[in-house]
């Protein structure tokens, strides 16, 4: 097989998610022909999706030796070395790619992500509003924008970046789940959850988003960990300290209006996962079961909230467990 056969069949590959036969193709192309840069950071790619992201780095860094002045083949080692963990590295060739190519948008690209990596936001910012301004159509220029945005802090920002890059490719899985991320990062876990389950509906393979359906799951756990600590030290205050009763009915009220905004996250949470459990086989009467777990526990935990409040937190904690126990049952998947 020629190296250029040996690229296209480990890029077909590639995009069928099949990184260890993409591995075993190129190989034997990169024995013989050790010099050839393409080659080489073609195998970088495959190495760092094949979870070995030192050999990855070994391979970029030949490869950019061999082509300094190769636009493309630098490109690729940019993108393998701020993914695989030597962002300085990946940045300075980011740099020297731009002197050789000003007005390329791929270039542009790469330099705003390895800057972000590197924690440059200052030039990452700059770089990728450069790059939106320079091809607002392009879905890629969104998700850049996107990513340096959400790294340099500002999360609301990003989530309209991203969801401009919808607009453009609305049937794009990866940009949901980034979606999803950037919406439980400003608390939105219920938006989240249904964005997760829209994106699982689409792509049931997404492992990006089944692992993101487990991170929003243990944010609002640990929430109602919290919650129920506090209740429960509201209780030894009141009970011991004189004249702390009134400040205390004052911080409940408050905090009943976020436990009901809490509460309503938790049901869409619910409400996600039975979605997401109807569109399986047999998925429906569990996801049934496990909503109405969840339903029984919180409500009775409602029921006696006037006598025992602490109750009301836990009886969400186990209902939300039993929720959970249900869900990984259905799908065979632990959360």
């Amino acid at each position: 097989m020629t190296d250029t056969a040996a690229l296209m069949k480990a890029q077909q590959l590639l995009a069928l998610r099949r990184p260890e036969q993409a591995l075993a193709v190129l190989s034997p192309a990169v024995a013989a022909e050790p010099d050839n840069a393409q080659l080489q950071v073609a195998i970088a790619q495959v190495l760092f999706r094949c979870g070995h992201p030192a050999s990855a780095i070994k391979h970029a860094q030949r490869g950019a030796a061999l082509a300094p002045d190769d636009v493309r083949v630098l490109l690729v080692a940019v993108e393998v070395l701020r993914m695989a963990g030597d962002p300085e590295r990946a940045k300075a060739l980011a740099a020297h790619a731009q002197e050789l190519s000003p007005d390329s948008n791929y270039v542009r690209f790469e330099y705003a992500l390895a800057c972000s990596a590197a924690g440059d936001h200052d030039h990452a910012l700059s770089a990728s509003a450069d790059l939106v301004a320079a091809a607002p159509d392009w879905v890629s220029a969104h998700t850049a924008r996107s990513i340096v945005l959400r790294k340099a802090g500002h999360p609301r920002q990003a989530e309209a970046a991203v969801r401009r890059a919808l607009e453009l490719d609305p049937e794009n899985s990866d940009l949901r789940n980034q979606l999803a991320v950037l919406e439980a990062s400003v608390g939105r876990l219920g938006s989240a959850s249904r964005t997760l389950s829209d994106t699982l509906g689409a792509d049931p393979r997404h492992v990006a988003a089944r692992s993101n359906v487990a991170m929003v799951a243990r944010m609002i756990v640990n929430w109602l960990y919290t919650a129920a600590f506090f209740s429960s030290l509201a209780q030894v205050i009141s009970a011991t300290v004189p004249g702390a009763r009134p400040f205390l009915l004052i911080l409940a009220a408050v905090a009943a209006g976020w436990g009901w905004r809490w509460w309503r996250q938790i049901a869409s949470q619910i409400r996600a996962q039975v979605r997401q459990l109807a569109r399986h086989e047999h998925g429906l009467r569990r996801g049934i079961w496990m909503g109405l777990a969840c339903v029984i526990f919180g409500t009775a935990a409602v029921a006696v909230q006037l006598f025992l409040p602490v109750l009301v937190i836990w009886g969400l904690i186990l209902g939300f467990h039993a929720g959970r126990f249900w869900l990984r049952r259905a799908r065979g998947t632990a959360l």
